[in-house]
Order: C-alpha cells, then sequence, then structure tokens
C-alpha cells in the first residue's frame, strides 16, 4: 500500500514528498527511518522497553544446521540438504520447516537439486523437497500484486508452474506414503487451483490422517477456506475455531483467520470464537504479532505493547510479512499502539 494513501495528515504527506525530493527517490522509496521522523515524530521506541527502530528486522531466522545446508547446497553440495531432511521424518513440524527453507533456495537456484535427483532417482525426499521449490516458484512468477495488476502471462505462468508442483507431489506422497509433507504442498495447490470443497476435503483428510495437528498443513488450509479463496468469512472462522479447539499448537488460528476477515469485518475482533482465541495465545505466549494486532483493534493498547516486547526485534511474522514491506509496516503499528496506549494512561 503507498505511504501516501495511509498517512494520517496532509502535513506528514507534504513532509514525505519534500524528503523524497531531497533524496531523488520517489516517496515508497524513501528508508523506513525518513518515513518514522515524518510519520511519527519525536517517537522513542526505548521508552516503551522495545527495540529502538534501528534494532528491528525483517530477515529470515533459520536453525543453525538448517542454514549450514543451504550453504552446502548454494556450493553444490547437496548430501547435507538430505541428511537433514531425511533425519526429520517423523518429526513433521520440523520437517515441514527444513523443507521449506531448502524449497525457497531450489527456487531460485536448483542445480544442486536437480544433481541430487539424478543421483538418487527413487528418494523420496528429494522429491519432497522439489514439489515444494514447485509451489513457492509458481507463487513467485504471479507476484504479490492483487490480481488486478497481474497479467496475463503471470497467470498463466502461475497455473502451469502449480499444476507442475501438484503433480510432483503426488509422486512425493506415492515414495513416502505416511509422510504428510507432499499432502501440505497439494493444500497449497489445491488452493491456487480452485479445488472445490468436496475435492478439497477429500484432500484434508489424507494430511490429517498422517498428522492431525500438522500447523503449516492448517496454516495452507486456512487460506483456501478464506473469502478471497474457495470459502468465506464464517467459512473461515469456523475452520480455524475447530482447529483451535483440537491441539495448543493451532491456538493462533482464529487469530489469522480474523487478519483475513477484518479487512471488510473489523468487528471480527470482538466476536466470541476470536476473543476466545486471544486468551489462549495470550495464555500460552504463543503468536505475540496477531495478539498485539486483536489487542490494539479491541482498545487493549497496554497489552498489546507488552505483545510487541515478546515479539523482539525480528518481524518476519503475521501480520507484517504479508506487507511489501514488513519492517516499516511494523515500525509504523508499534508507534500508533504506544501513541493510543499513552493516550489512554493520561500520558
Amino acid at each position: 500500500m503507498s505511504i501516501l494513501g495511509t498517512s494520517r495528515t496532509l502535513i506528514r504527506t507534504a513532509a514525505l514528498r519534500r524528503a523524497a525530493d531531497r533524496l531523488g527517490v520517489g516517496v515508497d522509496d524513501l528508508p523506513d527511518e525518513v518515513v518514522m521522523a515524518k510519520l511519527a515524530p519525536g517517537f522513542d521506541a526505548t521508552r516503551w522497553g522495545l527495540p529502538p527502530d534501528a534494532g528491528i528486522t525483517a530477515d529470515r531466522v533459520v536453525a543453525p544446521e538448517v542454514a549450514d545446508a543451504v550453504r552446502a547446497a548454494q556450493e553444490g553440495r547437496w548430501s547435507p540438504a538430505a541428511g537433514l531432511v531425511g533425519a526429520a521424518r517423523g518429526e513433521w513440524g520440523r520437517r515441514a520447516a527444513v523443507v521449506d527453507e531448502l524449497a525457497r533456495l531450489a527456487a531460485d537456484d536448483d542445480g544442486w537439486l536437480t544433481a541430487w535427483r539424478e543421483a538418487r532417482p527413487d528418494d523420496g525426499d528429494a522429491a519432497v523437497v522439489h514439489a515444494e521449490s514447485l509451489a513457492r516458484l509458481a507463487w513467485q512468477i504471479r507476484g504479490p500484486a492483487r490480481a488486478a495488476a497481474t497479467t496475463r502471462g503471470q497467470f498463466d505462468g502461475f497455473h502451469r508452474v502449480i499444476a507442475l508442483a501438484e503433480t510432483a507431489a503426488k509422486e512425493a506422497a506415492r515414495l513416502l506414503p505416511a509422510d504428510p509433507t507432499p499432502w501440505a504442498t497439494r493444500i497449497t495447490a489445491a488452493t491456487a487451483l480452485g479445488y472445490d470443497h468436496g475435492r478439497f476435503g477429500a484432500l484434508w483428510d489424507e494430511l490429517v490422517a498422517r498428522d492431525p495437528h500438522h500447523v503449516t498443513g492448517h496454516e495452507r488450509a486456512l487460506q483456501y477456506w478464506c473469502a478471497k479463496w474457495r470459502g468465506s468469512d464464517e467459512l473461515v472462522l469456523l475452520f480455524a475455531s475447530a482447529a483451535a479447539g483440537s491441539a495448543p499448537s493451532l491456538a493462533h488460528l482464529p487469530l489469522l483467520a480474523a487478519l483475513e476477515v477484518a479487512h471488510d469485518d473489523p468487528a471480527v475482533w470482538r466476536s466470541d470464537p476470536v476473543r476466545r482465541a486471544l486468551d489462549r495465545v495470550l495464555a500460552t505466549g504463543a503468536a505475540p504479532g496477531p495478539a498485539a494486532v486483536a489487542l490494539a483493534a479491541t482498545g487493549r493498547h497496554a497489552e498489546a505493547v507488552e505483545q510487541l516486547r515478546r515479539l523482539g526485534p525480528n518481524v518476519l511474522c503475521p501480520p507484517w510479512d504479508a506487507h511489501e514491506s514488513p519492517r516499516l509496516a511494523h515500525l509504523r503499528f508499534r508507534a500508533e499502539v504506544c501513541r493510543k496506549a499513552r493516550r489512554a494512561r493520561g500520558g
């Protein structure tokens, strides 16, 4: 979203334009710190026990062993990746995280993965990474813009590659019949390909038969049930609430659903399912990003600040990871929350 379109006052908009002119860039290309100095002059996050603006990052955080495997793959050595993926069989949450990072790399450069698959043509672990990498590549081709701003060529490439991802995931599932990971990839493909509810439900049954509380799979299925794909506001909240009640690891799902619904219905934050989910999340300390948004949306700004303290300096998480500039989106959110918390306490 354009900075100009969301600035609170014409005065600050004009200040942003002047700053951009001085630097010879567009307003949306201004450094985050320059934008914040104009939008929230005098704001000092450290007074609230929060990291300074300069300390906020939106970098990917991965386990050291995964980072080592990624570096080796970048050098053309696939054996560490193969060992890491294989060692994670049965630890499905960890396996999903490992496959995710390796698939991200392969979507940009798959030479190491091609070598792995050529050396071990029937290796199910390689097939799992290959399928997920194709799904990621499809989304790269489509791009992050809304449909109206996406070209026909992007859509054509997206649908062609996501269909390849589905085929590859079917093969991975054949090679490793107990593994839920390729079924999570199929959830992504099914969403993009517009499966009807019955067909999607059959696919979903296969995933949860292998891991009833697969977090990645549930988060992807939540997207399917959103109004922007094949569901509705009511259906996504029903899905999320049912999942949240089944396992503590899924307690955050109604908050993720509310982030989707709130664009059209801000009152969702006060609905009973979302309030119950917020209570569960606050009790466990999980999902501080969505919890902060939920608290702010219901006027509990001081508590939202506490969740921001819990979050720490890395903000590549919902809801900010959905923004083109996660770091700036977070900086603006926390400045506004702190301003309202100060007003509420009469400061």
